[in-house]
C-alpha cells in the first residue's frame, strides 16, 4: 500500500509524463488518476465505455461483480486527466476496432488489465522508496486514505462496491495499525515492546455491490510546478477522485 505523498508522487509522474503530449501518456495519466480517484477494480477500469463517464457530474458508472452497476464520483485532477485523453490522446488511437472503449491501446484496441499493471509498475519505479504495487494497490491505498481522512465506513463500503461491510473492515484495521505505529515512533514514552498488541495483517478486498457515493478523493493532491500547476490542495484523503 502506498503512503498518501507516495500516491501524490505517482500521479505527479504520471502528469509530468504526459506534458509530452503522446496520446499513451495522456492515457497513462488519466488511467491512474481515475484508479486512484475512485478506488474501482482494474476489470472495471477496463471494460468502461464513453457514455459510463458522465463528464459534468464527475461520476463514471461502473460494472463490478456479478454485473452490478454503482456510481463512482471523481474529482478535479482525475476530471482533467480524463478531459485530456478524450480529447486530445483517444482521436489519435481510435480505430474501426476501438468501439466506445475509454481506454485504448497504441493499435486502437481496448486497453486490457495487465497493459495497465504494467504502466503501474512502471511509474512506480520513478517513486523514491514505494513499494512496486498493481492496480489492485492503488485501490487499496485510496480506500486507506479515505478512511484516514475520517470517511464513513459506509460510504467506503458503497465506493468500492463491497457486498460485506466485514470486507471493507479490512481497512480500519490497516489504518489503526499504521496510527499505532506513528504513535510508536513519535510519543516520548511508547507501551514497552512486551505490552504491545500483535499486528493484525490487512487482507484484500473481493466482493461487489452497487451504490452511488458523494466523498471525493480527487482534488487533494498540489500539482507539481510548471504546465501542471494550479491543483487546489485538499484537506483529506476524500478529495481526490
Amino acid at each position: 500500500m502506498l503512503r498518501q505523498r507516495e500516491a501524490t508522487a505517482l500521479l505527479d509522474v504520471a502528469t509530468v509524463a504526459s506534458d509530452d503530449a503522446d496520446p499513451v501518456h495522456l492515457r497513462n495519466r488519466a488511467m491512474l488518476e481515475l484508479l486512484y480517484a475512485s478506488g474501482i477494480r482494474v476489470s472495471e477500469l477496463v471494460g468502461l465505455d464513453v457514455d459510463d463517464l458522465d463528464r459534468d457530474q464527475r461520476t463514471v458508472r461502473v460494472t463490478g461483480k456479478g454485473d452490478k452497476q454503482r456510481t463512482v464520483p471523481f474529482g478535479v485532477p482525475a476530471a482533467e486527466a480524463i478531459e485530456a485523453w478524450l480529447v486530445r490522446g483517444r482521436p489519435q488511437l481510435v480505430t474501426g476496432e476501438s468501439q466506445a472503449a475509454v481506454f485504448l491501446g497504441r493499435r486502437g484496441r481496448r486497453v486490457d488489465p495487465r497493459q495497465v499493471r504494467e504502466v503501474v509498475h512502471q511509474l512506480l519505479a520513478h517513486v523514491p522508496d514505494a513499494p512496486d504495487l498493481g492496480p489492485h494497490g492503488l485501490r487499496h491505498s485510496a480506500a486507506t486514505h479515505l478512511l484516514e481522512g475520517g470517511a464513513d465506513l459506509r460510504m467506503v463500503q458503497e465506493l468500492l462496491g463491497h457486498a460485506s461491510l466485514s470486507t471493507t473492515q479490512i481497512y480500519t484495521h490497516v489504518s489503526t495499525e499504521r496510527l499505532r505505529r506513528s504513535f510508536q515512533q513519535a510519543h516520548p514514552a511508547p507501551d514497552p515492546p512486551e505490552r504491545r498488541p500483535p499486528t493484525r495483517r490487512a487482507g484484500a478486498a473481493r466482493h461487489a455491490g452497487s451504490a452511488a457515493v458523494s466523498t471525493d478523493l480527487g482534488s487533494r493532491r498540489a500539482r507539481p510546478p510548471g504546465p501542471s500547476a494550479g491543483r487546489p490542495p485538499g484537506s483529506s484523503a476524500t478529495t481526490r477522485r
